[in-house]
């Protein structure tokens, strides 16, 4: 089976998802009073709730959502406040919008893309054939109106597991692959001898770790390591 690193949408609204125009929301009122809405978040980052007004939701998460339609909506339905209240309230996320994140630097398939706003850092990479011979995998930066806001390590995620899938990225995101930093080749009695991308200050310990720590017939006691400064090359 082909590895997918495609968004999955069948799962509940996050409660951190934020809104934004072309999102597709359901509020649905049930218990004493019943009541269905269903609207489209325009792009001036409003839902038009029939006979209650335009609500604006832009940019405020799901859980900031369905308060502010809640007050909106009491003054509608009394018994929806108060210690005892008898009219519920649940705001749903129908279709997800689509945002457009542009890829840059050293990728094998830089450029736009047109992505699910449950998106990933990773699904973006993935959408652009993932760094390219030269890119780098340590730091890829998130950039948002002019700012870094978010800078990834894919090796956290390959060798621990760790990935911060809760960072949502938003339309108009630009995700840059600068360079690598620097590189070194691991041969002899390691589990993976490969070449690594390593980062300023990590130790020989860190990029074993890397190359998944000695075979069983390595001599420990002994490792060579060679270094190339400019005109010379040290040993």
């Amino acid at each position: 089976r082909r590895l997918s690193f495609e968004p999955n949408l069948n799962i509940a609204t996050p409660k951190n998802y934020v809104l934004g125009p072309g999102d597709l929301v359901y509020v649905d009122v049930y218990g004493q009073s019943e009541k269905y809405y269903e609207a489209t978040v325009s792009a001036d980052g409003f839902v038009l709730l029939d006979n209650v007004g335009p609500v604006s939701v832009s940019g405020k998460t799901i859980e900031e959502a369905t308060n502010i339609i809640r007050n909106r909506l009491s003054t509608f339905f009394a018994d929806m406040n108060g210690p005892n209240p008898r009219t519920f309230m649940q705001v749903t996320l129908g279709n997800v919008r689509t945002i457009k994140v542009h890829l840059v630097g050293e990728l094998r398939l830089p450029g736009t893309f047109t992505l699910s706003a449950f998106s990933t850092v990773f699904n973006a990479l993935y959408a652009a054939g993932g760094p390219n011979d030269n890119g780098t995998m340590r730091a890829i930066k998130v950039v948002r109106n002019n700012k870094t806001v978010a800078e990834v390590d894919i090796y956290d995620f390959l060798v621990n597991g760790k990935a911060n899938l809760n960072f949502q990225l938003q339309d108009q995101d630009v995700i840059l692959v600068a360079p690598f930093l620097s590189r070194v080749t691991v041969t002899g009695e390691v589990k993976r001898p490969k070449i690594f991308e390593v980062k300023e200050g990590e130790s020989f310990a860190q990029l074993l770790s890397y190359a998944g720590g000695f075979t069983d017939e390595a001599f420990q006691e002994r490792v060579a390591v060679t270094r190339v400064l400019g005109s010379e090359r040290a040993v």
